[in-house]
């Protein structure tokens, strides 16, 4: 019978947002099937979500560990040029970074 090796749990990502800047600033990041639906769904720009991105806070308490991707996620949020109050929810991997989801904090209950 073989064991299955777990993997450490990595330490999250101190200055998470000079990170995301970074990616978003180098095209380094991909959008999930899960964030373009709800992009589509929620009529929310590219523009939009690298906005808020790079010009948004981190939400620390929302920060989440997802076991079965050992990965840790990040809530960043803040205004787009039209003064509206968003929420991106992103994640680390190999590549760059991943785009896990984005809203308008307005609609949360109504369109999520």
């Amino acid at each position: 019978m073989s064991k299955t090796r777990e993997r450490p749990k990595p330490e999250p990502v101190k200055d998470i947002l000079r990170v995301v800047r970074i990616h978003v600033t180098n095209d380094r990041y991909t959008l999930t099937t899960h964030a373009i639906e709800r992009q589509g769904k929620r009529q929310i720009t590219l523009n939009e979500i690298k906005y808020v991105l790079l010009h948004g806070r981190h939400n620390k308490s929302r920060n989440r560990f997802c076991p079965s991707h050992n990965a840790w996620s990040y809530t960043i949020e803040g205004k787009n040029l039209d003064e509206e109050q968003m929420r991106m929810v992103v994640a680390l991997d190999k590549e760059g970074m991943v785009i896990v989801t984005a809203m308008y904090l307005e609609s949360l209950g109504r369109n999520s």
